[in-house]
């Protein structure tokens, strides 16, 4: 930064202070003429000083100090009420002659006045013309240094709040002002600027990223379940927390709430849906349908090929066969009509099931014929590779030995068509603990819910919202990282949520890069090394001014071995490049701050919600059973 002295020095050698003094001398007697002496000495006089502001306004860019400013108006002001006050009064000013025609004679002769100042006023507008492109030309480099390593900054609040939407997710509070680069007063500010003013952005799809304890559910889905009026689908994965919390104001908003809790987590009887009730034997699309559910149940580890991913392709066609042959099938009353019985078919002795397949193959008219072909194939298939496929078949769906899980898959009381109707929310009651084991059926009911979304898009008054937490323990579910690659809505808008980087790599390994780009992407609080990392890089590079002092000393010997020391130093200005934060800084910023990044736009600084402590959520939620806040609603 430079000194104020060093500004002065600048402005002045800018020359606006006697720029103005020709305009003084020369406009007065053309505006005493054309609107009254008064007038005209008013406007004179302070014709310098808003010459000077306009000129600082037009670079204020520049960052030159306000005394340097003041100090060039007040002088130009001063010239000018010198020169006016002579002209138009024609008194004896100690410092200038007694009139300015003995200072210029030829100035008697009128004719000559006139044509005088014909010709100097456009050499005066000239000069003040060259003054200017020169103060821009060198403000103008002056800003391209500045930026020459890079420009990042974060979004201002006028930025911000042309992106907000009512309607919109609640990201984070809105913080006040001018935002500081030094990183101990920027924490400070993010607590001190901070206000009540939500921040809601609309994206189609969001990926929040926060480690275990940072507030994810406090400061993001649990203000958005409180608030969204469309339909709902949480996974809900810690003590069925989120349902505690919005179940009844989700209620109170006419809605009816869905629990899938196998594991009593609410503390009220699950509900329970049968997924094979959802396909039509009547439709085309049952034989896509039936595959995707095998899919979902048996998927292929990404270490797994050759002989071996051929074992776990086999063990799909059968269970999509199966399930084929148990939906369309007249011999099986409709009570049986469950993936409990997919996996009792798969779980018959040797000789039962292929007694089993010789009758499906003999049946051309189910499903298409697909189960027949299937069979036949089977049929035809050594005894121990028909082993190899049943026993990876029956690893997958080994689930259903669960009575639990027996209990609420056998029948359906949840009604899937009341979410696409905006008339039900559902919520998965699945501890994290048991959502490793239990991912299938999870992945099954995201999935066959998003296609009845797809389906059925046009009838959504509002985007089915699925708010996916621990998403990377769910395992890959293929229609949700196609619409988060796509960034397209389908009717459905996802909130995807992961601990770190890590996980949302490990949910999709191929193409984590480009969803968490075509979405809005959230941290919270990054503490992970690849997390702080990745966030330092997307803040992108600022430019700092480095200013370096050196000092030298020379020493000359005479003959008469005398010598002559001189000491000279010098400074010397430079440009560098570093991260607008760095990944330590990132973390530095703590659990309270929120960094998101949407889109081609500044990245946004925000203060986390605590919704329990907002006024906009007060008497809205209830009691948390895993926070000690629990107030009084």
């Amino acid at each position: 930064m430079q000194s104020w002295s060093s500004n002065l020095k600048r402005v002045l050698k800018e020359g606006w202070p006697l720029t103005c003094v020709p305009i003084i001398l020369y406009s007065k007697p053309i505006l005493n003429h054309i609107i009254g002496f008064y007038e005209a000495y008013a406007l004179v006089c302070f014709l310098p000083g808003i010459l000077s502001l306009i000129a600082f306004g037009l670079y204020k860019h520049d960052k030159i100090s306000i005394l340097p400013t003041i100090m060039s108006i007040l002088c130009s002001l001063g010239f000018g009420s010198i020169f006016t006050y002579s002209v138009a009064m024609q008194t004896l000013i100690p410092i200038l002659p007694h009139t300015l025609h003995e200072v210029l004679p030829f100035l008697e002769n009128t004719e000559f006045k006139w044509i005088f100042i014909a010709i100097s006023s456009p050499l005066v507008a000239l000069l003040i013309i060259f003054h200017l492109i020169k103060f821009g030309m060198e403000s103008s480099k002056k800003v391209k240094q500045e930026h020459a390593q890079g420009s990042a900054r974060f979004a201002t609040e006028q930025e911000i709040k042309a992106l907000h939407n009512d309607s919109g997710l609640p990201v984070g509070c809105l913080i006040k002002g001018k935002l500081s680069t030094d990183i101990d007063v920027l924490k400070k500010e993010i607590n001190t600027k901070a206000s009540q003013e939500i921040v809601r952005l609309n994206p189609h799809h969001m990926v929040l990223v926060a480690p275990s304890g940072a507030g994810k559910g406090v400061g993001v889905i649990i203000p958005t379940l409180l608030d969204y009026d469309g339909p709902v689908l949480v996974t809900d994965v810690k003590a069925a927390e989120n349902y505690h919390v919005t179940s009844r104001r989700r209620r109170e908003m006419g809605r009816e709430v869905f629990a899938f809790d196998p594991f009593n987590k609410t503390g009220n009887p699950s509900d329970s849906i049968n997924i094979l009730n959802f396909l039509d034997k009547n439709s085309k699309e049952i034989i896509d349908d039936a595959a995707m559910i095998a899919a979902l149940f048996v998927p292929v580890p990404t270490n797994v090929s050759g002989n071996s991913k051929h074992f776990y392709d086999r063990a799909r066609a059968t269970i999509q066969s199966l399930i084929l042959y148990v939906v369309c099938s007249e011999a099986l009353e409709p009570h049986d009509k469950t993936l409990l019985t997919v996996y009792k078919l798969l779980c018959l002795s040797g000789e039962d099931f292929r007694e089993m397949l010789s009758q499906i193959a003999e049946d051309e008219e189910i499903a298409y014929g697909q189960p027949a072909r299937v069979a036949a194939s089977l049929l035809s298939t050594a005894p121990e590779e028909i082993s190899g496929i049943l026993n990876t078949a029956r690893n997958e769906l080994g689930i259903f030995d669960s009575p639990l899980m027996q209990e609420v898959t056998s029948s359906t009381t949840i009604d899937l068509n009341k979410l696409i109707l905006n008339q039900a929310d559902l919520f998965l009651c699945i501890p994290i603990e048991k959502l490793k084991a239990y991912s299938r059926v999870i992945r099954l009911i995201v999935s066959m819910v998003f296609i009845i979304a797809q389906k059925n898009q046009t009838c959504l008054k509002k985007p089915l919202l699925m708010v996916l937490d621990e998403m990377a323990l769910l395992g890959s579910i293929p229609a949700v990282e196609e619409a988060l690659v796509s960034g397209r809505g389908y009717g459905v808008k996802i909130l995807a949520v992961a601990q770190n980087l890590e996980l949302v790599q490990k949910f999709s390994p191929d193409t984590w890069e480009t969803f968490l780009a075509s979405n809005l992407l959230v941290f919270i609080g990054p503490t992970g090394l690849k997390s702080s990392e990745y966030v330092s890089k997307l803040l992108g590079q600022s430019t700092i001014e480095a200013v370096s002092k050196n000092k030298g000393e020379s020493q000359q010997k005479g003959q008469l071995r005398t010598s002559l020391t001189s000491e000279n130093q010098g400074e010397s200005q430079s440009f560098q490049g570093r991260p607008m934060l760095t990944s330590d800084e990132v973390r530095f910023l703590g659990d309270d701050t929120v960094i998101a990044f949407y889109k081609d736009l500044r990245p946004i600084l925000l203060k986390k919600i605590k919704y329990y402590i907002h006024e906009l959520w007060q008497r809205k939620f209830g009691n948390n059973p895993l926070e000690k806040h629990n107030l009084v609603n």
